[in-house]
């Protein structure tokens, strides 16, 4: 997220998600909800995350 890399931060904890162990999976969902907060709701980079997360975990 730093340097304003949001896409790049979502990427990397959307790919490390696919791959990981349940306990490992409520960690990276858990710090990707706190960048959803901190992009803020309206933002697109947000949306399109969400939409990815929602498909990974259903």
């Amino acid at each position: 997220m730093s340097g304003g890399h949001v896409d790049d931060a979502f990427g990397r904890l959307l790919d490390l998600f696919t791959g990981a162990s349940q306990p490992d999976r409520d960690r990276i969902r858990t710090r990707l909800l706190d960048y959803f907060e901190i992009a803020g709701a309206d933002d697109p980079r947000v949306t399109a995350a969400r939409a990815r997360l929602a498909s990974l975990l259903y």
